[in-house]
């Protein structure tokens, strides 16, 4: 009974990291948005998010048979 105990806990701190990190990025998303045009982290910011929404459509085409199957 102790060891289960102990699991639970363990789990609950887990899940109380996750969700604290999630907010921490959150805020850092929000923040990082907010800076000037000219700043490398928003430019950063800006080069990762045209990579991820480019790797959708690329990954649709795939799985239908598309263009970009190999």
């Amino acid at each position: 009974m102790e060891t289960l105990s102990a699991v639970e806990q363990i789990l609950r701190d887990l899940l109380v990291f996750i969700v604290a990190m999630a907010v921490v990025l959150a805020a850092l998303l929000v923040i990082i948005s907010r800076m000037p045009n000219d700043n490398p982290l928003k430019r950063i910011l800006i080069a990762l998010s045209y990579r991820v929404g480019g790797r959708r459509p690329a990954g649709e085409a795939y799985r239908s048979g598309g263009p970009a199957a190999v």
